[in-house]
Parts: structure tokens; C-alpha cells; sequence
């Protein structure tokens, strides 16, 4: 496959991402999660339940971009929140059919006095998962 990319194509292609960026930070379109444990675990935990009623991701109201970031800032996720939802539909249904180890699962409970349910999901899958839900895009 022949490579037909060129510098001036490449940096149109860069500026609309940090357009379409500088819009959703203006407008306050981000929900940052911070995860303590993600750096040494190498997963990060996705809530969607908390005392007995849907929250996180599970909101019908939600800011579109998710960011989950190390507990340092030094690295993070950056997630459209419908993919991150079909993420973990992918990621539940692996559970069921047993392709995941404990201590992964999607129903691990955690938070405050352990009252909220979550994904505990390996950052290797999400990303895995994200990048197979992928779609090109006519840029």
C-alpha cells in the first residue's frame, strides 16, 4: 500500500484534532477520572453503579471526552464516552465466556465503603478494545 501522506495533509489532519479539542475543553466537555492504583496494577476500575443506582459511565447525562489519568497526571486514557460504553459491553461480554482472569472482571465492587460497581479492566484490553471499535474517519 503506498504511503499518501505529506507534511501539509498530515498537519491539517493534527490542527482539526486540536480544534475539535480546544472546543470540548472551552465548553467543559471533559470528565476527568483520576485512578491511585492504575500506575502500579496496570488496570483501571470504570463505575457504573454507586449505592444501588447507575452513575460513571452509566449516566444518561455524561460529558462527551473521558480522561482517566495516573494518580501522578503523568499519563492518561482520552475517551469519546459512547466507545467507552461499547467498550465495556465488549469487555462484560468476555467476562461471561470466561476470556478474563480474576482479578479483571466487570463487576468488581469498590469506592466508598465498597458501594459503587465497576469494570476492573486491564489498560492492555481497553485499549484493545477502544482500538477495535475504531472507525476511519474521510479526514
Amino acid at each position: 500500500m503506498k504511503n499518501i501522506s505529506d507534511f501539509k495533509t498530515d498537519l491539517e489532519f493534527g490542527e482539526m484534532a486540536e480544534q475539535i479539542f480546544g472546543n470540548n475543553f472551552a465548553n467543559g466537555s471533559f470528565e476527568f477520572k483520576r485512578d491511585r492504583k492504575m500506575h502500579r496494577t496496570g488496570r483501571v476500575y470504570i463505575e457504573y453503579k454507586s449505592r444501588g443506582e447507575r452513575s460513571g459511565i452509566a449516566m444518561t447525562e455524561v460529558k462527551p471526552v473521558w480522561l482517566y489519568l495516573t494518580d501522578d497526571l503523568g499519563f492518561g486514557l482520552v475517551m469519546d464516552a459512547g466507545r467507552l460504553r461499547e467498550a465495556l459491553r465488549v469487555f462484560r461480554q468476555e467476562c461471561l465466556q470466561g476470556l478474563h482472569e480474576p482479578p479483571a472482571t466487570y463487576a468488581k465492587e469498590g469506592g466508598d465503603e465498597d458501594s459503587s460497581v465497576g469494570a476492573l479492566m486491564p489498560v492492555a484490553d481497553l485499549a484493545r478494545i477502544m482500538l477495535s471499535l475504531s472507525k476511519p474517519t474521510n479526514a
